[in-house]
């Protein structure tokens, strides 16, 4: 998961009353925190974590999608345009 970009890792030290001790430790990286919004009950997550993730998670699409489209010459209007489109149908199917 590391190699995928889901989680990073460490390690450190800890020093205990009597020796020290190596402490491995995972954190999720933002495309973790998504997949972990889709992996526990929505009930389980607070709504301004969810919101959080939500929000990063499409900073780092966008942005991806805005080199993508500096490569190849292509407007990030496009983009706008279908994200509208979708928020349009979406409050349709409301």
């Amino acid at each position: 998961m590391n190699s995928a970009g889901i989680i990073n890792e460490g390690k450190e030290t800890i020093r205990t009353s009597k020796k020290r001790v190596w402490v491995k430790w995972y954190k999720p990286t933002k495309l973790g925190k998504w997949l972990i919004l889709f992996l526990k009950n929505p009930d389980e997550i607070p709504s301004d974590l969810a919101g959080k993730t939500i929000e990063e998670l499409f900073e780092l699409y966008s942005s991806s999608i805005v080199e993508v489209c500096e490569k190849y010459g292509l407007s990030p209007d496009l983009f706008h345009q279908i994200l509208e489109r979708q928020t349009r149908a979406v409050k349709h199917q409301s």
